[in-house]
């Protein structure tokens, strides 16, 4: 990938963390503010994943079983929760 490809995710990845501190900031006594703060979160990991760590090049079952792990940690802690 290009710089401008990872700048642009670098980007991206700076907004989501302005965006997940400011909702912390804002709604501070809501239980709605912990499964955004997690989806923010599982979106992160998954950029830095597939861009960083290029996951985007590597066999479909990392893709495929990274892909299915963050679904079942959010589906968990958004239960549980």
């Amino acid at each position: 990938m290009k710089t401008k490809g990872f700048i642009a995710i670098w980007v991206v990845l700076i907004i989501i963390t302005l965006l997940a501190a400011f909702t912390a900031q804002t709604l501070v006594h809501s239980n709605f503010i912990i499964h955004v703060i997690l989806t923010f979160s599982a979106i992160k990991f998954l950029l830095v994943s597939f861009y960083f760590m290029e996951i985007k090049k590597a066999h479909a079952f990392w893709k495929a079983s990274l892909i299915i792990f963050v679904l079942i940690f959010l589906t968990t802690t958004l239960f549980v929760i």
